[in-house]
């Protein structure tokens, strides 16, 4: 199993990992016509969404996304499906195709989990990493996009690893997770 790629929010001139949410209305590209395939172990849902938070909105910045054979040909020759007006362009791997520079606000309604400064002493090779593995987490809310509340939850996120690291996590935190 590999570990996988999380999408990231830049807030506040740092960019985060999305560790976790609870709450409706992220960016799912079936919704916009567009059908990501899986082209890495590290990426299973087939795309990676860059979210930044400015002046207290919640907009889609980027999405590199795996497209099947048609969709891939098509944005070589620039005629990639569009995605809010813009095409997409081909990673020069050719693996992903990208949609840069969308500003898209997203009406999400609920919490997301940023970490950043991941601690790599609890790198687990599989799935997701959940937000106590970073020094810096936030849980920040959201109202139809529109920024209500953050929550400063690094301290608590400590105490998890040094639970952790002194036997377990068990019964002391349920993590925030992703909504299919």
């Amino acid at each position: 199993m590999t570990a996988q790629a999380s999408d990231s929010v830049l807030c506040r001139d740092q960019e985060f990992s999305l560790t976790g949410w609870e709450g409706a209305g992220l960016f799912e590209p079936g919704q916009y016509g567009l059908h990501p395939v899986q082209v890495s172990t590290g990426n299973w849902l087939g795309y990676i969404c860059t979210y930044a938070v400015s002046d207290n909105v919640l907009r889609l910045e980027r999405l590199e996304i795996g497209f099947g054979a048609d969709d891939r040909a098509a944005a070589r020759r620039g005629e990639g499906p569009p995605l809010f007006g813009v095409r997409p362009r081909l990673t020069e791997q050719d693996s992903y195709a990208l949609y840069e520079h969308l500003d898209q606000a997203i009406a999400f309604s609920g919490t997301l989990t940023l970490g950043a400064d991941f601690v790599w002493d609890t790198y687990v090779h599989m799935g997701f990493h959940p937000p106590w593995k970073h020094r810096v987490v936030w849980d920040l809310t959201f109202e139809a996009g529109k920024l209500v509340g953050a929550t400063d939850r690094s301290a608590d996120m400590a105490r998890m690893r040094e639970a952790e690291a002194s036997g377990g996590l068990a019964g002391l935190f349920k993590p925030l997770t992703p909504t299919p």
